[in-house]
């Protein structure tokens, strides 16, 4: 009985080990960038992203409104796929946006704005990196009022 126990639980052992090295590889590519050729490189512009900035409702101010531009990096052979891409593209930035209180937006960098983005963008597409049609987020307009 205590045999097969162990015989039970190294047969365990040996399918986990044998899952996490399967795992490893993906965990891999979510991390990198797609095969874009950055010599033929083409933008394309995500406009007009407006959203109301959260604010303290004690202050009783009026809203405060962000508008932003985006300019995303492809190349020609993915530029069809990221214009494509545009309006979940957007529906992404308007969500990471929309969580963002007054006072943290007039605080940050266009730099801050550009990570924070990029960083909701690209996770966007980490179950397939791959199809990722941009390689880098750019802040080309960004206004709060």
């Amino acid at each position: 009985m205590l045999l097969a126990l162990v015989a039970i639980l190294g047969v365990g052992v040996a399918a986990g080990g044998w899952w996490w090295e399967q795992r490893a590889p993906v965990a891999v590519a979510a991390q990198t960038s797609p095969q874009l050729d950055v010599r033929q490189a083409s933008y394309v512009t995500l406009d007009k992203i407006v959203v109301m900035l959260k604010t303290d409702q004690s202050l009783r101010t009026a809203n405060t409104y962000m508008s932003l531009d985006l300019v995303l990096r492809t190349d020609k052979l993915h530029e069809k796929a990221a214009k494509a891409e545009l309006p979940m593209l957007k529906g992404v930035a308007v969500r990471t946006l929309s969580q963002v209180a007054m006072e943290q937006a007039k605080a940050m960098s266009i730099d801050e704005w550009t990570e924070l983005l990029t960083a909701d963008l690209v996770a966007a597409y980490a179950s397939h990196p791959d199809l990722r049609p941009f390689d880098k987020v750019m802040v080309s307009r960004l206004i709060i009022e």
